[in-house]
């Protein structure tokens, strides 16, 4: 079954908005982005798609286009569906969140 892509951002406007968010990121919360980050993929909510950006595990980094920002969640074992969601903000914030969460 092919999942939907996101109704509300482009691959290339996702693009453009984390090459911005990134710029933001230092520290550890820039290592920790440089080693997960993937080639965004499309994942489902319910009725909702939003692509994936990082993952650690089961645990994802995600963009709710929808929402204008970025979450934390994981993934069942498809890496498909999206379970344990909350929203975070801008990507540093996420990755904040995301970092003691996957350890």
């Amino acid at each position: 079954m092919t999942i939907p892509l996101p109704q509300y951002i482009s691959r290339d406007d996702l693009a453009e908005r984390l090459h911005h968010e990134i710029a933001s990121l230092t520290g550890t919360d820039l290592r920790w982005w440089t080693a997960h980050q993937v080639s965004p993929y499309v994942a489902r909510y319910g009725q909702s798609s939003h692509y994936v950006v990082a993952a650690s595990g089961q645990h994802i980094l995600f963009f709710a286009d929808d929402e204008d920002e970025f979450g934390v969640a994981k993934v069942d074992v498809s890496g498909q569906t999206i379970t344990d969601y909350g929203l975070a903000g801008d990507l540093r914030d996420a990755v904040g969140i995301i970092q003691p969460a996957a350890a």
